[in-house]
């Protein structure tokens, strides 16, 4: 047998033997609800996320309204409907404040991850809140410092 004819054969060979086992385990596979991140995450009427905020609230003080996503001290994201092409994410401090929570910086990268990834190849705009930003606002705890620096760090903001 001509080694290219052998070649060939092997090849489509092992293309069916994959589809045909891609298949059998799709179909052993247990209905699964789709990851939110496989769709884009949208605004309520279906807008677009372009562009999210990033607010720090002391650990004594209640996020507004407008917040579409709350990440409390103990991590787990608090998901409210947005309103318009703009999210508002929120990071409630604790007490004492002295840095930001591991499992906040967790859920903060992970919420931006999924908004990224999400926009289907739209840029996302990400910045703090004037009055979060430690370079602007001086009095704020060390924790609103914590999450600017990480934020620098991952490069979600300059």
């Amino acid at each position: 047998m001509n080694g290219d004819t052998r070649n060939t054969k092997v090849v489509v060979c092992l293309i069916v033997a994959m589809t045909v086992g891609a298949a059998m385990l799709l179909w052993l596979e247990p209905n699964v609800a789709t990851p939110a991140l496989t769709n884009p995450l949208a605004a309520v009427g279906g807008t677009p996320i372009e562009d999210v905020v990033i607010q720090y609230a002391p650990a004594d003080q209640t996020p507004g309204p407008s917040a579409a996503c709350v990440i409390p001290p103990d991590g787990t994201p608090e998901w409210h409907p947005a309103s318009g092409p703009q999210l508002t994410l929120v990071v409630v401090g604790s007490e004492p404040a002295s840095a930001l929570r591991e499992e906040q910086k967790k859920t903060l990268l992970s919420v931006l991850g999924g908004l990224a990834h999400g926009a289907s190849g739209q840029a996302v705009r990400v910045r703090l809140h004037p009055e979060s930003d430690t370079r602007v606002n001086r009095d704020l705890p060390r924790q609103a410092e914590d999450m600017l620096e990480l934020l620098v760090e991952k490069r979600w903001i300059h």
